[in-house]
């Protein structure tokens, strides 16, 4: 019998093959439900005629099948659905009365296989494996093209294609090559060192809505599934979503379901499963979800030595944080490009937000970015380069405005104790000449003094001396990225 809690209803279903009492019931992943050994003579008869039959009920076909039997005769045993999606029996009775405490494990009939049809496209294609991916003819000058770290950026246009999106906002065919091109024109394009950013994908596919005649859905909304979550694949594809998946250093769409694996599309290799070569595991999942929601995210890239904490306004700490290992050289597997550390916080509320930037070990230069999207998905993007110690931290502040990221505003805080850290840290790093160092933190010391007592003039004109100073020992006596550090902190404070 089905009960349907929505209408206060029963309604009756296909018969089950055998009759029974006591027997074990439970699910597979599917939602199929096992009925598995009990009595099959009535109750209240003597003595008990026990049977091990398992029987399956399709709950969508409404049919019955026998499948493999139980080990033994028994009722009276309890079965439960794993976590690993097998079938574990515990307990029971035996038909001569004796009582069981034996573990049973058994494997559910296969699931039904699902395969999305997602157009295969590879990095490798003449058409644009030649072509300069991203700017790599700085970080990887002699392996720069498409065909060897084209893996992202090729799984990106697979779906894209999926969802409909077939065309670039300006109407041009979207594939491998022109999507590289339009992601080198925009102000959040890769990350680092050639690093697809999702965001700017989730962004395009709004842009790109019009052109190709969507109306299904507004945008294809990202998200990050952290560690190799089956279950969640396993319902994304079952409902119709393929995900491209992170393997070591590589990149895969995953299409379909088979048996005890998934089926996926590579960018590179001819590999048809996630059993060839990829232990039938992956990382990570990268999820684009048809929404209408809003695209507004907190993006925060560093490099990865470097530690961090996104604060709310009360000091709670929230966000992703991860480190994104290397992509390998598809031609050369002892080339990769450089790992990075991101922080992901979705969905961000209007207001403000605190971001510290530490090291637990020793004083290290660091580079930030600061990537504010409205609900749009625009972005505001703010660089900056500092330097951090154990016991020195760098604090931004982070201003959020979902309606238009052009009102969205972040920078590091500065005061006048803030530039005498500085100050320190790099001349410890030796990149300030340390004769010069005194000088400036003479100044540095006095503009405290002078501001504590509320004398701007004579902040004002110290602050210039202080850097015409730095100005005119550039490239001798300070180095880069230390005069940059300086001259954004004094430009801050001349505010």
């Amino acid at each position: 019998e089905e009960y349907d809690p929505q209408s206060n209803t029963w309604a009756t279903k296909q018969s089950m093959p055998t009759g029974r009492s006591y027997p074990a019931i439970t699910l597979n992943a599917l939602g199929n439900i096992y009925v598995i050994g009990g009595n099959i003579k009535d109750p209240a008869e003597e003595p008990v005629i026990l049977t091990n039959i398992v029987e399956e009920y399709n709950t969508t076909t409404n049919l019955w099948k026998t499948v493999t039997p139980f080990p033994l005769n028994i009722f009276q045993l309890n079965a439960t659905l794993g976590k690993d999606n097998k079938i574990y029996v515990v307990g029971g009775q035996t038909d001569t009365d004796q009582a069981i405490n034996s573990l049973y494990l058994g494997s559910f009939s296969e699931l039904n296989p699902v395969t999305l049809d997602v157009k295969l496209l590879k990095q490798t294609d003449p058409l644009w494996k030649n072509k300069t991916y991203d700017n790599a003819q700085i970080w990887s000058p002699f392996a720069k093209t498409i065909e060897r770290w084209g893996c992202a950026l090729t799984s990106a246009t697979m779906i894209l294609n999926f969802h409909g999106i077939n065309k670039l906002p300006n109407g041009s065919n979207l594939n491998p090559s022109n999507l590289n091109n339009w992601l080198k024109n925009q102000k959040d394009r890769y990350v680092s060192t050639g690093w697809v950013n999702w965001l700017a994908i989730s962004r395009l596919s709004r842009l790109a809505k019009e052109v190709n005649e969507i109306t299904s859905f507004d945008a294809l909304e990202y998200s990050k599934i952290y560690g190799p979550n089956k279950d969640k694949l396993k319902e994304d594809i079952e409902a119709s979503m393929p995900d491209i998946i992170e393997v070591p250093g590589h990149f895969v769409v995953a299409k379909g379901i088979i048996n005890d694996t998934f089926e996926i599309n590579d960018p590179f290799y001819d590999r048809d499963t996630l059993k060839e070569d990829y232990s039938n595991t992956f990382n990570n999942i990268n999820r684009f979800v048809p929404s209408s929601t809003d695209l507004s995210y907190i993006m925060i890239v560093i490099n990865p030595e470097i530690d961090l904490n996104l604060k709310s306004d009360d000091g709670t700490v929230i966000g992703d944080l991860f480190t994104q290992e290397p992509i390998i050289d598809d031609l050369n597997s002892s080339n990769t490009n450089s790992p990075i550390k991101i922080l992901y916080f979705q969905k961000p509320t209007l207001g403000n937000y605190e971001l510290e930037i530490f090291s637990r070990n020793d004083n290290k230069q660091y580079k930030v970015s600061i990537l504010i999207y409205d609900k749009y998905g625009n972005v505001n993007l703010h660089s900056q380069a500092g330097i951090v110690g154990p016991n020195i931290s760098n604090k931004f502040y982070i201003n959020v405005d979902k309606e238009n990221s052009n009102k969205s505003k972040s920078g590091k805080k500065v005061n006048f104790q803030t530039l005498i850290d500085d100050i320190t840290l790099l001349k410890n790093l030796k990149m300030i000449n340390s004769g010069i160092a005194v000088n400036l933190l003479k100044i540095a010391n006095e503009l405290k003094i002078n501001a504590e007592k509320n004398q701007k003039l004579i902040v004002k004109i110290k602050i210039t001396i202080m850097e015409s100073l730095i100005k005119a020992v550039k490239n001798t006596l300070i180095k880069d990225p230390a005069y940059s550090i300086l001259i954004e902190d004094l430009n801050f404070l001349k505010k």
